[in-house]
């Protein structure tokens, strides 16, 4: 696509863009995030719940095997090594995620209807960008413990609150290091972009998106037993997803993820 002529002479890439560059609030993929994460996969106690919460022409299985993750991680914003520079304050930023498996072109990805997080900057790129669903939330996750220090019997927690209220809880109590790696398929999300229109209540611009990792890597990964609950809370739906029954939990003590640009697959004219 050609660039357009309502940006010549300005640089950047998120907003605000400017002749320097300099106050861009992030860069183009790919973007580079380390960290942790807590993964429950669970079948919802109303299976055909799921149903009301991704788009109508996706499929989806009748008892469709639900994930909710924690994230605790680091990200360059896009920005590389000048990421520092730029932002010498910026803390970890932590996410709580609940996705559905969907069919798309042969192949099973995943629906991140609901996803928070506590980052300005990850939520304006997830969603200006990717047109990921994200939501600005509190999120708490245990701290980090070294290898040595985990062991079956060690209990990790993730809470998401929201205006105070208690939304999401997950317990994880460690069994056993994991004996399977995990596959080697890079995951797939699938999100709707949409674009709202200034001078209508009519979107500007409907595309379903597909987006996902170029790279994972990983370190020591625990099975565990897990808790977890959903609270009723203002704005929000989360509450009507509550599990049937946990199929299987991890917690993945250390995770790198580059995430590159995306793809559209579809286009709503």
């Amino acid at each position: 696509m050609a660039r357009s002529p309502l940006l010549d002479g300005l640089s950047g890439y998120g907003a605000p863009r400017t002749r320097r560059g300099l106050s861009t609030s992030y860069g183009p993929p790919p973007w580079h995030m380390t960290g942790r994460t807590i993964a429950i996969w669970y079948k919802a106690a109303d299976p055909g719940e799921v149903r009301r919460h991704i788009p109508q022409h996706l499929r989806v299985d009748d008892d469709p095997i639900v994930r909710a993750r924690f994230w605790d991680m680091r990200h360059d914003a896009g920005l590389g090594d000048a990421w520092p520079a730029h932002y010498p304050e910026q803390p970890t930023f932590r996410e709580a995620v609940v996705a559905f498996p969907v069919h798309v072109n042969g192949e099973l990805a995943d629906y991140p209807t609901y996803m928070y997080s506590d980052d300005p900057t990850y939520v304006a790129f997830g969603r200006e960008t990717m047109g990921w669903p994200v939501r600005m939330g509190a999120i708490d996750v245990s701290p980090p413990l070294p290898s040595p220090q985990l062991k079956p019997g060690v209990v990790l927690t993730g809470e998401l609150r929201k205006s105070s209220v208690s939304v999401m809880r997950a317990s994880l109590t460690l069994t056993s290091k994991a004996q399977e790696k995990p596959p080697s398929r890079l995951p797939r999300w699938i999100s709707t972009r949409v674009v709202p229109r200034v001078d209508s209540s009519e979107p500007e611009l409907v595309q379903l998106v597909e987006s996902g990792p170029d790279n994972v890597r990983w370190g020591q990964i625990w099975d565990a037993d897990a808790v977890l609950e959903f609270d009723e809370s203002p704005g929000d739906e989360l509450h009507f997803l509550k599990p049937r029954e946990i199929v299987a939990a991890q917690y993945w003590s250390s995770v790198e993820l580059v995430v590159g640009f995306g793809r559209v697959l579809e286009v709503d004219d």
